[in-house]
């Protein structure tokens, strides 16, 4: 209670915050949900009515969006209009990470990375019951990843998340971003809260948005499962499981720092175009990729056994995906260094002097001293600068 910030006499307080009885109430459908299709499968319907029932009861505790701030122009909106948002929010951050978790290590670490900037934004905002409930989450996330990555199924030491455990994980991270989205303004330090609410859920955001769109175009139910998540699109380079994720792990931390800075200089829409077009531009880039190996491949494959010399084998061949993995290796490297090039610049642009302030240089003593600029500056005979 004390971490809380609740008063310790006070017993009439022992009664648990009505955002969080709700939030387990939603997460409780969600699991139950998830464990009988892990353990028997159950249709989409089904858990896309779970969701709507998650989205209410979220609703019902008080934790919904009423304010854009600014995103389409818009800031307070209707009830029934944060409604349908806050209903859209749940069902598409409960999809996203039920359909990004394809490897090992990639929901959880998602997961984990949120949670870390969420306890450490609510904590700078004052809000220690929500930090305190995200370093719980992210508590739970580091055994699970450990296990989930690094555990030995031979030895029975290795987990995995399905349906319970990325449908809730999915809820978890929608209360939090809209539980940031209804912290004051002017408590943010000049951040737009709906960058820092939606920031560190938008790489699994925007692929699902991505695979959607792609499975509606083709007359495909966006709810039925394919091979064009991220992650597939890297595994069909040829890259292991791992180091693709630890890719999407970290451009997800740098899309974080990147879009935080770009919102001290820009506007929260001009911030989601940014997104949309990197994000486009990067799968297209990685389509590209995998159509020019799988060319390359058959075109190998198709040459006549009499042209291939008997000391170039068809084992050769294994050569090539290598070199694909050491080009695009090459390419995540390159962008991933851009990034981090035009974060610094941003930080430099952003990094200014402040207007009342005048900073002197004393060349007899080498010393520096800051002078409030007013409209009289007494300056020493002696003094040169």
């Amino acid at each position: 209670r004390y971490m809380l910030g609740l008063d310790v006499a006070a017993p009439h307080e022992m009664a648990i915050p009505r955002e969080f009885m709700f939030l387990v109430s939603g997460a409780t459908v969600l699991f139950c949900v998830g464990l009988a299709d892990d353990l028997a499968g159950v249709g989409y319907r089904i858990k896309f009515l779970a969701q709507l029932l998650s989205a209410a009861l979220l609703l019902c505790s008080g934790v919904w969006i009423d304010n854009l701030d600014g995103l389409f122009g818009l800031h307070h909106v209707p009830t029934a209009v944060g409604a349908l948002l806050t209903v859209l929010v749940v069902v598409l951050l409960t999809n996203a990470y039920n359909l990004i978790d394809g490897i090992d290590g990639l929901a959880s670490g998602l997961g984990g990375i949120a949670m870390i900037f969420y306890a450490i934004a609510f904590y700078m905002l004052g809000c220690p019951q929500l930090s305190l409930l995200a370093l719980a989450v992210l508590g739970t996330l580091m055994p699970f990843f450990y296990y989930n990555v690094f555990g030995n199924p031979l030895k029975q030491k290795k987990i995995f998340m399905g349906d319970t455990g990325a449908l809730t994980i999915g809820l978890l991270l929608a209360f939090m971003s809209m539980a940031m989205t209804r912290v004051p303004f002017d408590s943010v330090y000049s951040t737009n809260i709906m960058v820092l609410a939606f920031s560190p859920i938008a790489i699994p955001c925007l692929d699902v948005l991505r695979v959607f769109a792609h499975r509606i175009l083709r007359g495909h139910s966006p709810f039925l499962p394919d091979r064009v998540h991220i992650h597939h699109k890297l595994l069909a380079l040829g890259i292991p499981q791992r180091p693709a994720m630890i890719t999407i792990l970290l451009l997800a931390s740098l899309l974080i720092l990147v879009n935080i800075m770009l919102s001290h200089i820009m506007g929260v829409f001009m911030v989601l175009v940014c997104d949309l077009v990197l994000w486009v531009t990067f799968n297209w880039a990685l389509t590209r990729a995998i159509r020019r190996r799988q060319a390359t491949t058959e075109s190998i494959c198709r040459r006549p056994c009499c042209l291939i010399p008997e000391n170039d084998s068809i084992k050769n061949i294994t050569h090539i995906p290598h070199t694909l993995n050491v080009m695009l290796r090459n390419m995540i490297a390159k962008t991933l260094r851009a990034g981090l090039i035009a974060s610094l610049a941003l930080v430099a642009f952003s990094c200014h002097t402040p207007k009342d302030v005048t900073y002197f240089n004393d060349i007899q003593t080498g010393e520096s001293r800051d002078i409030p600029v007013t409209n009289d500056i007494t300056v020493r005979p002696d003094d040169r600068v």
